[in-house]
């Protein structure tokens, strides 16, 4: 599926000639924060929410 979000973003950036950052969660909230994660590690981003496991 990540590949997916990948090859969108390329073609997005070829028929856009623009970037596109891509936050990927379960739920909205999951995928703000993504993609606020994506925005602030550069342009042309695709990140995932993971939350850690505690134990």
């Amino acid at each position: 599926m990540h590949e997916m979000y990948l090859a969108l973003r390329v073609e997005f950036a070829e028929r856009a000639n623009s970037t596109l950052s891509v936050g990927l969660g379960e739920n909205p909230r999951q995928a703000y924060f993504a993609l606020k994660l994506a925005k602030t590690s550069g342009k042309n981003c695709v990140r995932q929410f993971k939350e850690l496991a505690n134990g």
